[in-house]
């Protein structure tokens, strides 16, 4: 069976809507702050989940209950000052 294929082939308008929704969604995703790019990203599970091996970790080492909040609030104030890719360079580079 020998079946052609069809191209399709747009539009100027079509092009000049396409080329318009694309620098819409630009400007969008240029605007986007980081904590919205984390949101969007993960909705903040890959964060959460970090915590909780971060808690079952310290758990095992037998710290204390406030010796794991403070440790969580370094771990939040780490997430907030590096990138995924910062943190996983850094864990390479030890």
């Amino acid at each position: 069976m020998n079946e052609e294929t069809t191209y399709f082939e747009p539009t100027a308008e079509e092009i000049a809507e396409a080329a318009r929704k694309q620098k819409e969604l630009l400007a969008w995703a240029q605007g986007l702050t980081e904590e919205q790019i984390n949101a969007l990203s993960d909705f903040g599970y890959y964060n959460s989940s970090m915590k909780g091996y971060t808690i079952r970790a310290a758990q095992e080492m037998g710290l204390k209950d406030t010796q794991i909040q403070e440790l969580l609030n370094c771990f939040a104030y780490a997430l907030s000052m590096m990138t995924k890719e910062e943190a996983e360079q850094l864990y390479i580079d030890r």
